[in-house]
Parts: C-alpha cells; structure tokens; sequence
C-alpha cells in the first residue's frame, strides 16, 4: 500500500509518527538507505516496538519547497503485512547500534552485553562471544593459511 505517496513528489525533510488506537508505540529507529527519506513516494522503513492494538495511526510531518504538509491516517490491521521472525532482532541490533553511538561507561556497556547475549545479536562488545566454544561456538583449527 502506498500510503504517503499522494502527499508530495517533492523532496523533503519529514518526521513520521506510529502510534494505535489502544495502546501504545515505542523505540522507534528510523533505518536510512538509498534515498528512502528523500521523498515521500519512497519506501520508509521505521522499525519500533507497540503494546495494544489497531489500527495504526501515521502521522507524517513534512517540509517541502513549496511549504509544510501534515497528514494523518489511520492503517487498519487488514493492510498491515507480518514480518518474519528476526523481526525482534532486528530492533535489538538498531537498539544496540544505536547505544554504541552514546558517550559509554562501564554500566551502559554492561547493560548492551547483557542485552546482546539475552537476545542473541552480536554487538561490538560481543562479537568475539561467536567464537567462544562455551557459548557454542566452533573454533576453526584449519584456517587453510599456511
């Protein structure tokens, strides 16, 4: 379903909002590719966590050339496409990633190992865990390099 793409074929600076009729939405992560945020007719892939539910409201803000467009619609469940089963860790991986960019202390890199090993996606503080024979792990003996 092309939801925005009726809104403008300008470029634009946007913001887009989730939200469902009871309950709510949260840690939301934007996930930027080739383009996706330069026009509204573009896919938007915004991967995030809800508790309730339909159907979902998108609230889209925009600034285009030729001035602000707001827009608001309601999405019901029927048009509503499951995801696969990484779809969890996928948003662990975006919320990782995202901490890493964050001034860390030892708590907060504690904090993204524990979240890591319980979700099982690497990290830059674990990735070295996927050689670890305790945590199943195969260590290669034969590197084929002489």
């Amino acid at each position: 379903m092309n939801t925005l793409e009726t809104i403008t074929n300008e470029p634009i600076l946007f913001d887009l909002n989730t939200d469902i009729a009871t309950g709510f939405t949260w840690g939301r992560h934007l996930v930027e590719y080739g383009g996706q945020s330069s026009y509204a007719n573009r896919p938007i892939l915004q991967v995030g966590r809800y508790e309730g539910g339909f159907p979902f409201e998108l609230e889209f803000n925009a600034l285009t050339p030729s001035g602000w467009h707001t827009e608001t619609r309601l999405i019901p469940e029927s048009d509503i496409l499951s995801s696969d089963s990484l779809a969890r860790e996928s948003w662990v991986g975006l919320q990782l990633d995202d901490m890493v960019g964050n001034n860390l202390g030892d708590a907060e890199i504690q904090a993204m190992i524990e979240l890591s090993i319980q979700e099982r996606v690497l990290c830059d503080f674990t990735a070295f865990i996927a050689l670890e024979p305790s945590q199943g792990g195969v260590p290669c003996t034969n590197s084929g390099v002489n």
